[in-house]
């Protein structure tokens, strides 16, 4: 996507005129957008500093914030990396 065209998009998010955004890891580190309530993970990072990076979209400023993420059975070893690295229990 065109530089400019990211801008635009990330313009209309912050004016809440774009409800929901799809992106890639590479807006994990760069969107900043305080009235982000909801991240959905598809899939599982590579590293679990990473999940940390993109749940950190949401709840930001004093703000809560939800974070749902997908995972399949054999990702196991993952997912507990991740709640080591939250130093929290994931729900199942």
């Amino acid at each position: 996507m065109p530089q400019g065209w990211r801008n635009r998009t990330l313009t209309d998010l912050r004016k809440g005129r774009c409800k929901i955004l799809v992106a890639t890891d590479v807006a994990a580190r760069g969107i900043d957008v305080p009235t982000i309530t909801h991240v959905i993970n598809y899939d599982l990072p590579k590293q679990a500093e990473d999940y940390v990076h993109r749940i950190g979209r949401t709840g930001r400023a004093g703000r809560t914030g939800i974070a749902i993420t997908f995972a399949e059975v054999n990702e196991y070893v993952k997912v507990h990396k991740i709640e080591n690295t939250l130093t929290a229990n994931c729900p199942n």
